[in-house]
Order: structure tokens, then C-alpha cells, then sequence
């Protein structure tokens, strides 16, 4: 007996669910199972893709896997053009860029090769990415983060993302947002010694005319890009890098104390970037991020805009497997700048020595405070000497209009 169209409809699904419900991941035995999950990710049932894009992401996230993955390399990322760039489901399509993220996470500079062939592709048609799209940038900011050392290609890469959020009219407010988040971790790969004066001033152009902006999204995502962008600048070692630093500083103070987003339409937006603004502007002044994270047993301090970032990076990369990566990962280690003891050395050495180790704590806390203290009185001087009715500070920059 022949199915009519709906039961044969109802059947498919129901066996590319079974499909899906049997693709079980197997961790001891990964190297094993991964040609089969290329396979199932080139298959024309798209819930199949989706089941096997994740299964790659939990294995690449649940563990480090660094060397053991080249020889899969070439077979993964070609397999992933489809779902990226020829998706039927936007799911297909954030699962795959998440496995382009992890695999960058897992391989470094290793991963270069295929890092500048995705970087190329979604730079040269950028104009024409739709909203559901926008991860593709994040994706790029990542692999410039993890795989690209390259000068001149995180700088062309920059350039092409910053000229989008101040002309591409057919970017909406939430991709703009988006794109600055991603202008953020950029230009942390870039670092202060590759920072050139018509950068800076390009990056000051941009964050000067997206803080006039209306929306909530794309003001908050500018405030939280000054202190990253502070922090580049006063490490920077060239001539008169002082003077530049106290007046960036002047400069944002002011406006991020100049009743910010008070034309938001929503009250609760009002009252978020009023405080996202005085914490940075508390940040310029002296103050710092700081976050605490107990890694095998060590706990771990992690300060500045720049580290907590990368962090918050890593985070969105690897979901509910942030732990195992902190952890395991020499990648990360090198790029927040810490290392570990293995786990039963570090409880033996916490048991032995608690009590200095809780000593030490107290300690840097009390002094944090000290520090906070010292950080507002300096600042409420500056303040003082900003009223001044003879003083005034310039920071020139080229004005772009910018989307609404």
C-alpha cells in the first residue's frame, strides 16, 4: 500500500530522529568514531547534521585533543561548507561555526591555513550577511584570537568588520552590536606593539559615533569596549603614551558620565548602561575587573578588561565544558597566563598550606580595597580639575556617520 504524501513526511522525521537518538558520543574511542561523524555531517537529513555537528562539538569541548586532530583536519573543515554557507536550518549553521571555534580552541596557529580560508570567504561577500548570520563574524574575531598571528591580516580584517558598522545601512542594530563585540576581540589579538596611531584613531572614530547611538545593544557593547581598548593603550611603550592615556581617560570619563542612554525608551536599559558606565569609568580611573575561578582544585585570579574577555570568549566556545578546557588547555593557559599543578599535587599542597593560602587571599583583598580607595580619591581630583573653566582636551579622530 502506497503512503500518501504526510505519512511518508511523518516517517522521514521519525527515522532521522532514530538517527539522531543514536549518535552517542564516545569519548575513549573518539579518533574511531569521527570519520563517521563527517559522514553523517555531510548527510541530506538535517536533523542527522545537526545531531553529528553536535556530537563534534561535545567531543572537541569534553576534552584538549590539540596534535591528535590534524589528520582530520582537511575532512572537517570541507565538510562544513554546507552548513555554513548552504544551510536549510539557522541550527545547522550555529552549530557549525561553533565546531570552526573549537577547532581553532583546540589547534591554535595549526588551524591557520583553514582559518584564513573561512576569514576570506565571509569577508569577501560581508555585505550581504543577514542577521541569523552574524555568528560568522564572532567566528572570525575567534580565529583571529586562537590561529592567526599575521599582522597585516588581523589589521585587513579589522578594517573590513569597522567599515560595516559605520556604513552597511542593511546591518541592523543587533549585527552592529554584534560586530563591535567582535571589533573587541580583534583587536586583542592585534595587542599594543601592532597598534598603529591610524588604528587607534579609526577605533576611537567608531566608538565616538556608536555612542550616540539610541539603542541599548550597541551602547553597551561600545561602554564595554573602552576599558579593553584603555588597556592596549596604556601599555603601549611609544613616545607621549602618557599624555594619550590621561586624555583617552579625561575623554570617556566625561561622556560616560554625561547621562548616557537616557534616550532609551525603557527605563530598565536607562538604569543598566548608567551603571555599565560608571564601572567602566571607575576602570579608567584606577579601579579593576577582576574574577575568581577554582580550576583542579586552584583557585585562579584573573584581572583586566582584556583577560576577563578572552574569558568570556572561551565561555560562549565551550558552554557547559568551560571547566575542562580551563583546565586542560595549554592554548588558553598561554593566552590568560597561567599554569597548573596536577590534581593531587595541588591537594596535597592545599591541605598543607590552607591556612597562608586563605592568609594571602585576605590580603590581596585588603589591599584591593586600599587600592580602591586611593583609585577614587585620584579620582574625584581629576574631576575637580576637569571643571576647571580653562581647561579642555582634544583626542582628533575622522567622523563616519554611523548606522541607526
Amino acid at each position: 500500500m502506497m503512503m500518501n504524501r504526510r505519512e511518508y513526511k511523518r516517517k522521514t522525521n521519525v527515522v532521522a530522529l532514530e538517527d539522531e537518538a543514536n549518535i552517542s558520543v564516545d569519548l575513549k574511542n573518539w579518533k574511531k568514531q569521527w570519520p563517521s561523524l563527517i559522514e553523517k555531517v555531510e548527510s541530506p537529513r538535517v536533523e542527522l547534521r545537526i545531531a553529528a555537528l553536535k556530537a563534534i562539538n561535545t567531543i572537541l569541548t569534553s576534552k584538549f585533543i590539540g596534535d591528535d586532530l590534524t589528520q582530520f583536519i582537511e575532512d572537517t573543515f570541507n565538510s562544513l561548507h554546507s552548513p555554513i554557507f548552504e544551510y536549510t536550518s539557522i541550527d545547522e549553521h550555529k552549530e557549525a561555526m561553533k565546531v570552526i571555534c573549537n577547532l581553532s580552541l583546540n589547534l591554535g596557529e595549526d588551524f591557520v591555513q583553514y582559518s584564513n580560508l573561512y576569514i576570506d570567504s565571509v569577508l569577501s561577500k560581508i555585505e550581504e550577511i543577514k542577521e541569523e548570520e552574524i555568528s560568522r563574524i564572532f567566528t572570525i574575531a575567534v580565529l583571529c584570537l586562537f590561529s592567526i598571528s599575521s599582522k597585516q591580516t588581523l589589521i585587513n580584517t579589522l578594517n573590513k568588520v569597522i567599515i560595516q558598522i559605520m556604513k552597511n545601512k542593511k546591518f541592523t542594530k543587533t549585527m552592529i552590536a554584534e560586530c563591535i563585540k567582535d571589533v573587541r576581540i580583534i583587536i586583542i589579538s592585534i595587542n599594543s606593539e601592532g597598534m598603529t596611531n591610524e588604528l587607534i584613531s579609526s577605533i576611537i572614530a567608531m566608538i565616538d559615533q556608536c555612542l550616540t547611538s539610541q539603542n541599548p545593544l550597541i551602547l553597551t557593547e561600545t561602554i564595554e569596549f573602552i576599558p579593553v581598548l584603555f588597556d592596549i593603550i596604556s601599555s603601549q611603550t611609544v613616545e607621549d603614551n602618557d599624555e594619550f592615556s590621561k586624555s583617552f581617560v579625561m575623554k570617556y570619563s566625561s561622556k560616560l558620565s554625561s547621562n548616557m542612554g537616557q534616550s532609551c525608551k525603557k527605563k530598565s536599559d536607562i538604569k543598566q548602561i548608567a551603571e555599565k558606565a560608571a564601572t567602566v569609568s571607575d576602570y579608567l580611573h584606577g579601579e579593576t575587573f577582576e574574577k575568581e575561578i577554582i580550576l583542579s582544585n586552584q583557585r585562579k585570579e584573573f584581572t583586566g578588561a582584556t583577560n576577563l574577555t578572552i574569558i568570556k570568549v572561551i565561555k560562549t566556545i565551550t558552554e557547559c565544558n568551560f571547566q575542562h578546557q580551563m583546565i586542560e588547555n595549554p592554548i588558553i593557559h598561554a593566552h590568560l597566563g597561567y599554569s597548573l599543578l596536577a590534581q593531587k599535587d595541588a591537594l596535597k599542597l592545599k591541605k598543607k598550606v590552607k591556612q597562608d593560602i586563605d592568609d594571602n587571599y585576605n590580603k590581596r583583598k585588603k589591599e584591593r580595597k586600599m587600592k580602591l580607595t586611593s583609585s577614587r580619591k585620584k579620582k574625584d581630583q581629576i574631576q575637580n580639575f576637569e571643571s576647571d573653566d580653562h581647561f579642555s582636551f582634544h583626542i582628533s579622530t575622522q567622523q563616519i556617520p554611523v548606522s541607526e
